[in-house]
């Protein structure tokens, strides 16, 4: 059951939300800033950005209380676009993505994890459920029994090993191959024009219908229960977290 906590102070609510995680959400009931000065605001606090959110359950928590506190209440959260567009394809260890998959589709605002089926190179969804691969040093673990999406696989691998598996040459592509069987399983290869402001990593993606190729930053809104792209100068109310 979630745990709710309300309190009026100096114009922001505070409320505390449990789902499988402890946080505090800051909403600021002024909306006089763009994306850019939201994030600074949210960043008065060290350990504070605007809000990430990880599933269903956070996503109607927020918007449930966007409704509860005005009709027309919208709110900048940490969502928005790469500055750089090489950085659209990224392995989750950092290293330079210098392979060329330009079969992959990003349209409207989708995002594609990287996977191995039937031993060649695949995209899919990152809220699918697959076996992963791990490493650690120079050794490459398979995990066939924890199908998880991307996002999960990647805290697994990094909790229990070192990272989701990179492949940055053809000696470690076959080495790959061969340990993951005829597995359909995650690398740790992730293609998102988007990105959090805290740097989380969230499967999570509910988009409104009306897609604006050329926004960069995104609010949450009530009114179409969506996510909705926006031109990152255009003013709204603040949505800050902390805590995971």
């Amino acid at each position: 059951m979630s745990l709710v906590w309300f309190m009026l102070c100096s114009g922001f609510v505070h409320f505390t939300f449990s789902t499988n995680r402890l946080r505090i959400f800051n909403f600021t009931g002024t909306p006089g800033k763009n994306w850019s000065d939201s994030l600074q605001e949210c960043k008065m606090d060290p350990s504070a950005s605007l809000v990430t959110l990880y599933d269903e359950e956070d996503f109607t928590f927020v918007i449930n209380f966007l409704t509860d506190i005005g009709h027309d209440k919208t709110a900048w959260f940490g969502l928005h676009k790469h500055k750089q567009p090489h950085r659209v394809a990224t392995w989750s260890n950092g290293e330079p993505f210098k392979c060329n998959h330009s079969n992959v589709n990003l349209a409207n605002g989708t995002q594609r994890c990287g996977a191995i089926e039937n031993k060649t190179w695949a995209d899919f969804n990152c809220s699918d459920q697959l076996s992963f691969m791990c490493y650690k040093d120079d050794v490459f673990t398979l995990i066939e029994n924890e199908n998880r999406n991307w996002c999960e696989a990647l805290q697994y691998c990094r909790r229990h090993y070192t990272d989701l598996v990179t492949i940055s040459n053809e000696t470690q592509h076959q080495q790959v191959i061969d340990k993951g069987k005829n597995d359909t399983f995650w690398i740790g290869l992730m293609y998102d024009e988007w990105k959090w402001a805290d740097n989380s990593c969230s499967t999570f993606r509910t988009w409104g219908k009306d897609l604006k190729e050329s926004s960069e930053c995104a609010i949450l809104s009530h009114s179409g229960s969506s996510m909705i792209e926006r031109a990152c100068d255009e003013r709204s109310h603040t949505l800050c977290s902390k805590g995971k």
